[in-house]
């Protein structure tokens, strides 16, 4: 379940962050009914981006996102504080995640680690 932990963390974070920036609480809608804020979701190609790595439980991918994943928590905080409503909401939900995926990588480096020395 360890092993899973992570990637399943990271895919709840993808989401949230899609859905709130498009469908939950753009910051702004065009005349046309379509949020022009959208290029906020732009946000979560660092994180699609370690999708693969998750799956395949490379350390790498583990380190650096652990360090990535502080950028997510202050902007879940900055605008859980300034946000007002539902955008506010989730944007704590939003720091959760990352604090709880964080908690999870450090837990999972420090099992892998032992295993990837051995291999040297």
């Amino acid at each position: 379940m360890m092993k899973k932990l992570p990637l399943i963390l990271l895919l709840a974070l993808i989401a949230l962050c899609l859905l709130w920036e498009i469908f939950l609480a753009p910051l702004r809608t065009s005349a046309s009914g379509m949020p022009s804020s959208a290029w906020l979701a732009l946000k979560i190609i660092p994180l699609a981006l370690a999708v693969q790595g998750f799956a395949k439980d490379h350390l790498y991918t583990y380190k650096w996102m652990s360090l990535a994943v502080w950028l997510y928590f202050i902007e879940g905080t900055v605008r859980g504080w300034s946000d007002k409503g539902l955008s506010s909401q989730l944007a704590w939900g939003e720091a959760v995640l990352c604090v709880l995926l964080f908690v999870v990588l450090v837990i999972r480096i420090r099992q892998i680690r032992p295993a990837a020395i051995a291999k040297l």
